[in-house]
């Protein structure tokens, strides 16, 4: 047991469910069992341990490897993780709820390195380790960091969503709201930290004014598409008159200038209307 302990201290095998500390100590206490059974057994037989001196070799030998297993290696590593865990969750929680790139694009601020320490802290205290305070308040507000983190993934999507699909002159036309969105999303990177107690209200706000913005783009976007139908409309209008070719009734150049001429002027006047409704209705109601 020994030996195989010296082997493997400073890598030893976890299991995959466990976090790095806890599975130490874990399996270093398992060591420690599976000496203890026949040394357990012995004591039945107190006088092959103490009366002989192969007995009280290999009493002092299971002596020093139990003090070698649980005040070397499990409390130093335990002390160590204590220390360094405490401050680095400190750290952890102070970073802004939100983060964003070189491009603008937002994203949850929650270092996955605070769920190991968690999960470090519930497999700790299960097997009698007496976690510092600080870590254990954060443990115990994990599911408040578990519904924010939702919280905040389905505002993001929402956000995206928004205005992923705009086209380039789409976001120019809506530039002022966009900006104004954008401010309030902004109080996720300047004034909210996961030790904020208004995280709920600040996803409310930002939700709110998301769908205010939808209602904008999705009214702007409308009168975008009857412009756009107008337009077409005028690119594929045709203003001169097709000829019945079957006719076989000879036009006299008057009665064939009225023929073109008459239906070029109507053409002309229902195009120039269309023309000037996109100007005088749609783009007015865009602006307001």
């Amino acid at each position: 047991m020994r030996t195989l302990f010296e082997e493997n201290k400073d890598s030893p095998p976890i299991p995959k469910n466990m976090p790095p500390t806890s599975g130490m100590i874990a399996w270093a206490r398992s060591i420690i069992t599976r000496v203890k059974t026949p040394i357990d057994r012995f004591k039945t037989k107190p006088m092959i341990l103490t009366n002989s001196s192969d007995g009280r070799d290999v009493a002092k030998m299971y002596v020093d490897l139990a003090k070698m297993l649980t005040e070397d290696y499990e409390g130093k590593r335990f002390e160590t993780w204590t220390k360094a865990k405490s401050l680095e969750a400190i750290q952890y929680l102070k970073k802004s709820i939100l983060a964003s790139d070189a491009q603008g694009t937002y994203r949850v601020n929650f270092d996955p390195n605070l769920r190991v320490i968690i999960r470090e802290a519930k497999f700790l205290d299960r097997i009698g380790k007496e976690i510092p305070n600080t870590i254990v308040n954060i443990a115990l507000q994990e599911k408040d960091y578990m519904m924010h983190i939702d919280g905040l993934n389905k505002l993001l999507r929402s956000y995206n969503s928004a205005l992923g699909d705009l086209r380039a002159v789409e976001k120019k036309l809506l530039f002022k709201d966009i900006t104004k969105l954008q401010v309030k999303m902004n109080k996720g990177l300047e004034n909210h930290n996961w030790f904020s107690l208004s995280i709920t209200e600040y996803i409310e706000e930002c939700n709110k004014e998301i769908e205010q913005f939808k209602d904008t783009k999705s009214r702007v976007l409308q009168q975008a598409s009857n412009i756009e139908k107008q337009v077409q409309t005028i690119e594929v209008a045709c203003i001169i008159r097709p000829i019945d070719f079957e006719n076989t009734q000879i036009m006299d150049i008057t009665q064939f200038s009225d023929y073109f001429d008459h239906y070029r002027t109507k053409e002309i006047n229902t195009l120039v209307k269309d023309y000037q409704n996109i100007g005088d209705n749609y783009l007015k109601t865009i602006e307001q």
